[in-house]
């Protein structure tokens, strides 16, 4: 695919975002994530102040990781990043992970919606500006789907919002959905080796919401469901295998 699809960072996994056991969390590896698709975002003049001119913002919809061995503390990985698809409503994004020795780490795909700031409704994505670049292969075969909440199970896991887990849009950035899913299912099952996750997320959280997380399966994959307690609807669902 031509050079300028594809946006790659060398990345060292720093002490803060490894638990005990020497491995990057999962929150944190979707922030590595995150940070190189914003980097290679304001290169394609997609980036957060090209859509803020038009007031909109980019929100990812759903993302899967698949992971052959997670990156350790102190070590570092090359990460690369590509737009691969187009419609109406998503721009689909894919990750991958290699060790300076071309050891493969992990791979991921995800999908983007772009939001009117307005209204918070969908944009077309095929109306705005200049084209959106995409080329080259899925990481992960399949086109991704967002997994279904279900329904509200026992909650294991409270949260009151705090206002430190905001964006620079001003709702909650999408890793801090995964990091409350990740404590829930610690609750259940302690820590443990994960070959993968996929989180999708179905609706916005602000500073001061009260959400409960509990698990809809307990295996093959484990599931687990975030909730909104005063309106009782679903924000998150990720699913751990």
């Amino acid at each position: 695919m031509p050079s300028e699809l594809v946006h790659q960072e060398k990345i060292r996994v720093k002490t803060y975002e490894c638990g005990p056991n020497g491995f990057v969390y999962p929150h944190d590896l979707l922030r590595q994530m995150q940070e190189a698709a914003s980097n290679h975002a304001d290169r394609l003049k997609w980036g957060f102040a090209d859509l803020a001119a038009q007031d909109l913002f980019w929100v990812l919809s759903v993302i899967r990781v698949e992971i052959a061995e997670f990156p350790r503390f102190g070590s570092e990985f090359v990460l690369s990043t590509w737009p691969s698809g187009l419609s109406r409503l998503r721009a689909d994004r894919e990750f991958l992970g290699f060790a300076p020795d071309g050891k493969h780490l992990f791979a991921a795909s995800s999908s983007w919606m772009v939001l009117k700031r307005e209204k918070g409704r969908p944009a077309n994505l095929l109306s705005l500006q200049d084209p959106f670049p995409v080329g080259g292969d899925r990481a992960l075969p399949g086109r991704l789907r967002r997994d279904k909440p279900g329904q509200r199970p026992e909650p294991l896991y409270r949260i009151l919002v705090p206002a430190s887990a905001l964006d620079v849009n001003g709702h909650v950035n999408n890793t801090e959905y995964a990091r409350w899913a990740f404590d829930t299912l610690c609750l259940r099952r302690g820590r443990e080796t994960l070959k993968g996750f996929q989180v999708s997320y179905h609706s916005e959280v602000f500073a001061g919401d009260e959400l409960e997380f509990g698990l809809t399966a307990e295996d093959h994959p484990a599931m687990v469901a975030g909730f909104r307690t005063d309106d009782g609807k679903a924000v998150v669902s990720v699913a751990f295998f």
